[in-house]
């Protein structure tokens, strides 16, 4: 009675039972008890397909099993399966596979296997990982109506225009077929509050093919209530109840009062992080860390470089979540440089090193699209300032070069806007284009008047940049502007900016190797002005630095899997389902 034969889909598998005790608690429970299954020579099992016992017996076998030519809805049904036996290795081994190839296109679609397989770590990381990854989403990368509303309602979501949010809803009920009563759900994703009237009317030219429909009234009416009363709020919609109802009709004032007295508000914060070397009075053998910002708190000690004696290191953020170093020299003049791409996950709290083998540059400008990092200008060997430029490929770990800068710089400023690259020159800021055989070339986006930028930081339609220790702020509109605008000033000089999705963060210090002065705030929107976050307490223990590599923003942890979302969009998901549909 040692060998038992299993009947699973009607195809039969023989096994041992002392190797199936050992490696599953189900059998062990079955097998090891007063069970009549334990007197069986064959045993029926009805929860498990025939291809995952295939692959669970060969696991048992040989004691491990190579899942890397697995499909996701083959790892979906032996997780499944693997669950139901409680096989741990197994699941934990599944889990890890999951967790190697989780991208933008199957977060959603692993978040679902994780949550039936009972993988909370994973389902939350998944979950993390597609809000953050909004601006690289597609509309095809959501598998149903249900994931469509939990994603564009969530609180977290990584979006400063809640019109990126509903073009989105709008593609995905396109291409799914959905009717009309679709884009009720998606409109009780947004938050109506942050809603701008440019937005709104941009909104009703998409809605044209959907001009009679419920959802098309309702923006109209949302955007006239706008045009009237410079807001919305429930308190002018109910003063003013008449007046919409004799433009619209009873039901569409209803419906847009629930929908703004339901609307949630999103509340995924980006912390400014900086990267500093605190001078020692040796700057070779001074300590490198990360540095957060917190407006009460000031500077805190977050993240060590786990590079030691790296001089002229750059920082970028690769999405929300991922920091990226790249470049350096081992100590001046060593003629050591730091030929890999470094990355830490905030949310896996661990860093990876990406092994690309990069020409040796330090000093260089950084900037991230996609899953592509951008490396250009900076000091190579012997001393040498640069003007060529590569892409890496992030996740290929492999580069490729690009068309050279016009200029030589050395820390060129570098930023992504609209899906393009741009980089500070001397008298210009220029942009990389396609040319038509395929290659990239540096074409003038905008004159600078002669003003070298130290920064480039994108928020909404324009970019802004500073000039290094100079306190003014100016900015431009890609596509729009010949020239640079000084448009703000801050009180002290600029010496990083990064932005946090809906304002430009300034950090200022008194001069190159001196103390942090302080940390000021562009605030755009409808406030447009520049404000004072921080400034360097009057201690003996002031924060000196000899280098600020740079500045990003970043999400610090996870977002809640299940967070509070509309009442009203709830509704109608619940309505819409209930609902026979010939298109559903």
């Amino acid at each position: 009675m040692s060998k038992v034969t299993l009947i699973v889909d009607g195809q039969t598998f023989k096994a041992r039972k002392d190797a199936l005790c050992e490696f599953s608690d189900y059998f062990r429970a079955m097998f090891s008890g007063n069970y009549v299954e334990n007197e069986l020579r064959e045993v029926q099992i009805n929860v498990v397909d025939a291809c995952s016992m295939k692959a669970i017996i060969k696991y048992i076998e040989n004691g491990l099993i190579d899942l890397t030519d697995y499909s996701l809805n083959e790892l979906n049904d032996l997780a499944a399966s693997a669950n139901f036996l409680q096989i741990t290795e197994l699941l934990k081994q599944i889990e890890c596979v999951l967790d190697l190839r989780l991208n933008v296109a199957n977060c959603l679609h692993i978040m679902g296997m994780a949550d039936m397989a009972s993988f909370p770590a994973l389902e939350k990381l998944a979950a993390s990982y597609a809000l953050f990854q909004f601006k690289e989403m597609k509309a095809e990368y959501i598998p149903s109506l249900q994931s469509l509303h939990w994603y564009l309602s969530h609180s977290h979501l990584n979006t400063d225009c809640e019109l990126s949010v509903f073009k989105m809803g709008l593609q995905w009920v396109i291409e799914a077929h959905r009717s009309a009563d679709a884009l009720l759900i998606v409109l009780g994703c947004l938050d109506i509050a942050a809603l701008t009237v440019q937005e709104l009317q941009e909104m009703q030219q998409l809605l044209k093919e959907y001009q009679y429909s419920l959802a098309s009234k309702m923006v109209d009416c949302l955007h006239e209530i706008f045009v009237r009363f410079w807001d919305i709020s429930s308190t002018d919609i109910v003063k003013n109840k008449q007046l919409l109802c004799e433009l619209y009709t009873e039901r569409v004032y209803t419906e847009v009062l629930n929908l703004v007295n339901s609307s949630m508000k999103r509340e995924l914060k980006l912390v400014p992080c900086v990267s500093l070397t605190e001078s020692t009075g040796c700057h070779e053998k001074g300590p490198q860390f990360i540095y957060t910002f917190n407006e009460s708190t000031g500077f805190e000690k977050w993240l060590e470089i786990p590079e030691k004696n790296l001089w002229g290191w750059s920082v970028a953020a690769w999405g929300a979540h991922r920091l990226v170093v790249a470049g350096g020299e081992y100590g001046r003049g060593s003629g050591r440089f730091l030929r890999d791409v470094l990355v830490y996950d905030t949310l896996r709290a661990r860093w990876l090193r990406l092994g690309a083998r990069l020409p040796p540059r330090r000093h260089a400008g950084l900037a991230v699209r996609g899953d592509t990092l951008y490396m250009a200008g900076g000091v190579g060997s012997f001393r040498i300032v640069l003007s060529c430029a590569i892409a890496v490929d992030l996740e290929e770990r492999s580069f490729r070069k690009l068309a050279a800068l016009p200029d030589a710089l050395q820390s060129p400023a570098l930023c992504v806007h609209a899906d393009t690259l741009y980089a500070g020159g001397h008298k210009h800021v220029y942009r990389l284009a396609e040319r038509a055989d395929g290659g990239e070339r540096w074409e003038q986006a905008v004159e600078s008047r002669a003003l070298r930028p130290s920064c480039l930081v994108p928020l909404a339609a324009h970019v802004y940049m500073a000039q290094s220790y100079c306190s003014h702020l100016l900015r431009f509109r890609p596509g729009e502007d010949k020239y640079v605008d000084t448009y703000k000033s801050f009180v002290n000089p600029v010496v990083a900016m990064c932005t946090d999705g809906k304002s430009v963060v300034a950090v200022c210090a008194a001069a190159a190797g001196g103390e942090l002065r302080a940390v000021e705030r562009y605030e755009g929107g409808e406030l447009r002005r520049t404000r004072v976050l921080w400034t360097q307490p009057d201690q003996a223990s002031e924060l000196t630095v000899s280098a600020v590599c740079g500045a990003v923003a970043l999400a610090l942890g996870a977002p809640p899997l299940r967070p509070a979302r509309s009442a009203w969009a709830a509704q109608q998901l619940r309505a819409f389902l209930a609902t026979p549909h010939p298109d559903y």
